[in-house]
């Protein structure tokens, strides 16, 4: 427990630092009237990346990891919201209750609260509500895949304000080194024991991404290295066979080299390409 809460204090700083170096809004806040709900950062929010002018764009909604324990903002987060940005999308990044402060559904919660908040305000920030993603990584990659499957309809997230008449599912996922179920050989435990609080591999089971694929399960990019030494490559393949057998568009790419976190692989000359082969996808499955 000490070094998990080591990881969260260096994730926070890391974050926190930079901030300094991007130009951002305010973090908006997901249940302002809910302050007794915690996240890495404080209350559950959203902070945005947004283009300046009138222009409508397709937006990602970023999902850092950090194994349900943490959310880890330095590597995952920030970073990742201001190349989608370079990219022509709007951004968000979700600070999430996680861990002691959020067991199951308050992730899931604060998740889809993002989706439906951004869909009501999609005229104010500018976004086409039709061409939301969500982006994740590790455990976030697990976050991100219940807005796209039948996990997410079995949250509530209402709050009593216009959002709550809009959809918490998104228009495509965005899934890197995702946990795609939790366990040893095919995803990672320890993800779904912070989640859930529980060892019992029963409960685990109507968490795999892949046993909740639906007909409003959208088109799906895939993101992972051969030799990531926490979360196995193969739950990302099962996930993809799945998502083939469903018929839903999906984009795979798997890279030889690169351990766990590899987040924009900057350090790389071949995971570094993931951004535009996930941009790419993106223009492709909304027509673009």
């Amino acid at each position: 427990m000490k070094s998990l809460s080591f990881l969260s204090a260096l994730c926070g700083i890391f974050f926190v630092l930079s901030l300094y170096a991007q130009n951002t809004m305010d973090p908006i806040l997901l249940w302002p009237k809910h302050p007794d709900r915690k996240a890495q950062l404080g209350a559950p929010s959203l902070l945005p990346f947004l283009h300046d002018g009138d222009e409508i764009r397709p937006c990602i909604l970023v999902i850092p990891g950090g194994g349900y324990g943490c959310v880890c903002h330095g590597y995952e987060g920030s970073d990742v919201a201001e190349a989608f940005r370079a990219l022509g999308f709007h951004a968000f990044v979700l600070d999430y209750r996680c861990g002691v402060n959020g067991r199951y559904p308050a992730p899931q919660e604060d998740a889809a609260r993002a989706i439906k908040f951004i869909r009501a305000n999609a005229t104010e920030f500018r976004v086409n509500p039709d061409q939301i993603a969500s982006l994740g990584f590790s455990a976030g990659g697990h976050l991100a895949g219940c807005l796209g499957t039948g996990i997410i309809d079995d949250v509530d997230a209402s709050y009593g304000d216009e959002a709550d008449a809009f959809s918490p599912r998104v228009n495509a996922m965005v899934l890197c080194y995702p946990v795609t179920q939790f366990d040893i050989a095919n995803g990672h435990i320890g993800s779904g024991v912070n989640l859930l609080n529980t060892e019992d591999k029963a409960a685990y089971q109507p968490f795999t991404l892949m046993n909740r694929i639906d007909d409003k399960t959208p088109p799906t990019f895939l993101m992972h290295t051969f030799a990531d030494q926490i979360v196995p490559v193969q739950g990302t393949l099962l996930l993809a066979e799945k998502l083939a057998e469903k018929k839903i568009p999906t984009g795979m790419h798997l890279y030889p080299f690169g351990g766990h976190g590899a987040g924009l692989a900057k350090d790389t000359v071949d995971t570094i390409s993931w951004p535009q082969e996930a941009a790419h996808f993106l223009q492709r499955a909304w027509g673009k």
